[in-house]
């Protein structure tokens, strides 16, 4: 039975029928938690809850849980992994009472520790709740969470980052060119990490058989990961690809986590395969931390999987899953998900610190991604702000992008040049084995006569010493790695690279140089301008092409771009009318239904859209399979696939969506599919293929790829995380140890 709480703010009082509902009241403001209609209706009534938190015994988190463990194995999870023993010493405690007790000053680092595993997650979101900036910045710095796989991160004093060099055709060069750059700055202690384009089995083990070549070549002490499904990596793992890391993104809740296509038995499975690998692998590992979790405010509410609990507990409660595990990285993604759920900068540096300060108490090794996309009330001084505050908070681990612009994610996050500046500014340095391996290799960036690589030429620091020097004439050639290609460093062993990514760009100080810096701003404007642009479907297609196939427009039931931007729920329903148009349509259920939408990027869907769909209407039709009329949706979001599904009823929907825009491209389109779409399916259940524009995957590619996975759809009547595409084995690289000093 719930709870009442109240409190009397500025001579009211205001009454909280649950727990739940008083955490949600006392969080600091959130567009999540308005999105959801559990925030507070005003500061009045904000400060009403923080002071009936305040008075909240922690006993009460144990006898009311947030979530009934009867619905929601996460709660039953939880409630099973704190220190019983050690919180009867702190039940009759109230949440205010914790809230000193953890930032006195008598208080041990030990201590703090004992104190975390004593507490659910629910507790440590509460008292977070009531701590100011200062305070989260203040108990963080106190925990340290060491952790090792290879390398050992979390020490006094150590800020370790990842590399993150992503490409938008996954293509192997390009990765490498960008993970070399990065190692010249420092960085890749804590993992060297790629996104995967395409989550295919083929696609992921080439990465990761490239990067461990690398990391073995070159004597690096670190880890390598690929950040595909966890299906996807287990599978690459059968069938031999080294696995250090295994990766997945997490949450809070039990149908959260099911949206991932994942659940706690599922993980529990994964590690213990790693780690059972790792007893027969050549590779040296002085530690047995192997797994890697992403987290996010926001990301229950956005698989509408929340139960009515706010972002910042659902968070904390991720970090309850991720600490049964024993990961060697945990971070949140803190500002990628979109404005509805952290609008601003404000909302995104308080929840970065929210989060870094959860996850230290529950004794994680907690790092940031600290970041912004371009269609929130962000930019590059929002993340120097929190990326700085998190510095000294102590956090684990950052983000080390080429020039800050992931060119496949469409985001912008900290750089190799950010991780300079923290470790120079800071007194900071990398990981020990690390930091031993750079001065090894004359690759230290804390040295005042170090100078950042500014050209192909600089990677020679990898390459045997007869290969020309940097100064010398043929080392200045534009086309050095071509020319050099068969040689047998692993930069001339780079040929015909391509890869958008913001390399070689040089840097003045440990800041980029005035030109560099302008062009980001120039891009960012770009790319903020192209959210707010509209498809005119009149004007943006041409008649004869719209006539040949009969298309025509629907909308959601958002009624302007800001709505757009700030109310998803809407944008994955059609508008009233729109279901009376396509109702007039329903007794065909074709086998594949096209849709277009205009997404985040009205530009991509002009560019991309109708090349692609003109090749996928005459190859489904050449098949032999029927197709539906192709329709256009004003304001849509990918959901609508399930609203569309029940109405027309297809075997697979095809939904092609213009994805946000990013500083090196705003004409990325989207591909979702999904076999009979209804009521209640989530990610899980669709398959996509991104970025589909000229510098990644190209219309002809794109089209194949999705014919492909029509076709073991409807053969295989499923879709999703069940359903692997099936790709051609990538181009790989062969190192050898010839080739390094």
């Amino acid at each position: 039975m719930s709870k009442t709480y109240r409190a009397n703010c500025a001579n009211e009082v205001f009454t909280f029928k649950s727990l739940s509902e008083l955490l949600a009241k006392a969080n600091e403001e959130k567009s999540g938690d308005q999105l959801a209609g559990i925030a507070a209706g005003n500061n009045r009534e904000r400060m009403a809850a923080k002071l009936a938190l305040a008075d909240c015994p922690l006993q009460d988190f144990i006898d009311h849980p947030v979530i009934p463990p009867e619905i929601d194995e996460v709660s039953r999870l939880l409630l099973d992994t704190y220190d019983r023993d050690y919180f009867r010493n702190l039940a009759s405690k109230s949440v205010g009472e914790l809230r000193d007790i953890l930032l006195s000053r008598t208080i041990s680092p030990a201590e703090l520790r004992n104190i975390g595993k004593a507490l659910t997650p629910e507790m440590v979101a509460a008292v977070v709740k009531l701590m100011s900036n200062k305070d989260l910045i203040r108990l963080a710095s106190r925990i340290r969470n060491v952790t090792r796989l290879r390398s050992t991160i979390g020490e006094e004093g150590v800020l370790a980052i990842r590399i993150q060099p992503n490409h938008p055709s996954d293509d192997i060069k390009g990765i490498i060119l960008s993970t070399l750059e990065g190692l010249h700055y420092g960085c890749g202690d804590a993992v060297i990490g790629v996104n995967p384009v395409i989550d295919s089995v083929e696609t992921v083990s080439a990465i990761l058989k490239a990067l461990n070549q690398l990391i073995e070549v070159a004597k690096i002490p670190t880890q390598a990961c690929c950040l595909a499904h966890i299906t996807t990596q287990l599978e690459c793992l059968r069938r031999g690809a080294p696995i250090d890391l295994l990766f997945q993104s997490i949450a809070g809740t039990e149908a959260a986590n099911r949206s991932f296509g994942i659940n706690l038995e599922l993980l529990e499975q994964g590690r213990n395969a790693v780690l059972d690998s790792h007893q027969n692998s050549p590779n040296r590992y002085i530690g047995n931390n192997v797994m890697y979790f992403e987290t996010g405010q926001g990301s229950a509410l956005s698989a509408e999987a929340h139960h009515g609990v706010d972002q910042v507990t659902l968070e904390a409660r991720a970090y309850g899953v991720a600490r049964t595990l024993d990961p060697f990285l945990v971070n949140s993604v803190v500002g990628f998900i979109g404005p509805e759920y952290l609008y601003d900068e404000r909302q995104i540096i308080r929840a970065g610190l929210e989060d870094h300060c959860m996850g230290k108490l529950l004794g994680l090794p907690m790092g940031c991604d600290v970041c912004y996309t371009n269609h929130a009330t962000a930019d590059q001084n929002s993340v120097e702000n929190l990326m700085i505050l998190l510095a000294t908070a102590g956090c684990n681990f950052f983000m080390g992008v080429p020039g800050s612009d992931d060119i496949m994610l469409n985001y912008q996050s900290t750089s190799f040049h950010d991780a300079a500046f923290l470790r120079e500014h800071l007194n900071l340095r990398p990981a020990p084995e690390f930091a031993e391996w750079l001065e090894n290799n004359h690759l230290n960036h804390l040295d005042e006569n170090y100078t950042f690589p500014s050209s192909i030429s600089d990677y020679a620091k990898f390459s045997r010493p007869n290969l020309p020097s940097v100064d010398s004439p043929e080392a200045q050639s534009p086309s050095l790695v071509a020319n050099l290609g068969q040689q047998q460093g692993i930069a001339y062993q780079l040929p015909q690279v391509s890869t958008a990514a913001r390399i070689l760009i040089g840097s003045s100080g440990t800041s980029y140089r005035n030109e560099t810096q302008l062009k980001l701003r120039i891009d960012h404007a770009a790319a903020v301008d192209a959210v707010q642009q509209q498809l005119r479907l009149s004007v943006d297609f041409p008649t004869d092409w719209q006539s040949r196939w009969k298309l025509f427009e629907v909308s959601s039931q958002v009624t302007s771009k800001q709505q757009y931007l700030q109310r998803p729920d809407l944008g994955r329903k059609l508008s009233i009318e729109s279901i009376a148009c396509l109702t007039e349509l329903g007794t065909h259920h074709p086998d594949v239904q096209i849709v277009i939408g205009d997404g985040l990027s009205a530009l991509a869907t002009i560019h991309q859209a109708p090349g692609l769909l003109d090749i996928l209407q005459t190859e489904l039709q050449n098949t032999g399979l029927s197709t539906g009329t192709p329709f256009f949706v004003r304001f849509c979001r990918v959901g609508i696939m399930n609203n569309i599904g029940d109405i027309l009823k297809p075997k697979v929907i095809i939904l092609l969506i213009g994805e946000r825009p990013g500083l090196a491209t705003a004409e990325s389109l989207s591909a979702y599919l999904a076999y009979r779409p209804s009521a209640g399916h989530t990610d899980a259940n669709r398959n996509l293929i991104s970025n589909i524009h000229p510098g990644g995957v190209t219309l002809e590619v794109a089209a194949s790829r999705i014919l492909g996975l029509v076709t073991q759809m409807i053969k295989k009547e499923i879709s999703g995380v069940e359903l692997k595409e099936v790709c051609s084995q990538p181009e790989s690289l062969e190192f050898s140890s010839r080739n390094i000093t």
